[in-house]
């Protein structure tokens, strides 16, 4: 029983300071823990600073609401990010100024039930750690042109850099600029919020396809069109699986061009909607199927024809729908 709270204890250590324990409790001493032992001689507290009698006792001499609220805060002093464990301490912290935990940490057996009850808050909290922790979304910034996001890039054209107030952006022509990546980062999400902060500029063609999500080897795609009319534009999106397929464009629904916006749309498992900075262009019923893995062209469609006349800054493609209110910011 003894050799399995020292593997707890092993395990919870290596979790919470993301360094190997070089021994067993008591042959140790933790940098951590000094910094509380260093708090409590400078306090002149008779239990902090106390040595430990027995080397078995690691915790002898420490309240553990001191420990945990020292470990919380050195993982904010150190810029750490702050682990599942991290947080935990900091329940238990607000438990013990609340009576909870009241007690010394003194002896092995109370050593035995502190991780009996450390283990019995993982068992009720990390069910629900599991259930609410969001699918990876990938974003990509448009500020160099042989890689976007973590993908080399193909150029068409000439498309190239210009600066902006918040940074760097790509900027098309309309005529043969563009940029092919071999990947998908939609496929297999059975649904997806798809993101774009872009500048639609004047002087293009009426109709642009800006940004092409293909499936490899069959019709499926996903689309964002704009359509220009006088110096205005609205937004066209466009999702299709298998015979499943919806359009979504309201040309009453109008945008000066020569400005920055975040265009997005949203599938849900049931419904296809797409937004202008956060405001609904359309929706309409949808039942996709997964897309499976293809390509992705930006400034024009994939087969090279409608080019986009206009800049894109940044994109991001998260496979869960999202509400507006966390939908990214154009920010200019």
């Amino acid at each position: 029983m003894n050799r399995l709270y020292f593997v707890a204890y092993y395990t919870t250590e290596r979790f919470r300071s993301n360094r190997p324990v070089s021994g067993p409790p008591g042959d140790r001493k933790s940098q951590p823990f000094a910094s509380a032992r260093a708090a409590g001689e400078k306090q002149g507290n008779k239990h902090h600073g106390q040595q430990d009698r027995d080397s078995k006792h690691v915790l002898s001499g420490y309240h553990f609401k001191d420990i945990s609220l020292e470990r919380y805060k050195l993982c904010g002093e150190t810029g750490r990010r702050r682990t599942l464990s991290s947080h935990l301490n900091l329940i238990f912290y607000k438990c013990s100024r609340y009576g909870t935990i009241q007690r010394r940490v003194s002896d092995h057996d109370q050593m035995k039930r502190l991780f009996k009850l450390n283990l019995s808050f993982l068992t009720l909290l990390l069910p629900g750690f599991l259930l609410t922790a969001a699918p990876v979304a990938e974003f990509w910034r448009f500020d160099r042109l042989d890689r976007i996001g973590s993908h080399p890039a193909t150029l068409v054209g000439h498309p190239h850099l210009i600066k902006t107030s918040r940074g760097r952006a790509i900027e098309f022509n309309a005529r043969d600029d563009a940029i092919f990546l071999d990947v998908h980062p939609l496929a297999g999400a059975q649904a997806f919020t798809w993101e774009i902060v872009f500048r639609p500029d004047a002087a293009g063609p009426a109709e642009q396809r800006i940004f092409h999500l293909q499936e490899a080897g069959s019709d499926n795609r996903l689309l964002f069109e704009i359509r220009v009319i006088g110096d205005q534009w609205c937004l066209d999106s466009f999702a299709k699986t298998g015979d499943a397929s919806r359009a979504l464009l309201d040309r009453t629904k109008l945008h000066p061009l020569g400005r920055w916006y975040t265009a997005a749309a949203v599938y849900d498992g049931r419904e296809f909607r797409n937004y202008v900075d956060g405001v609904i262009q359309g929706a309409g019923e949808l039942h996709l199927a997964p897309l499976k893995a293809g390509g992705a062209s930006i400034g024009v469609r994939f087969n090279k024809v409608d080019y986009f006349k206009g800049a894109f800054f940044s994109a991001r493609m998260t496979p869960r729908a999202l509400q507006p209110a966390q939908f990214l910011k154009s920010g200019f």
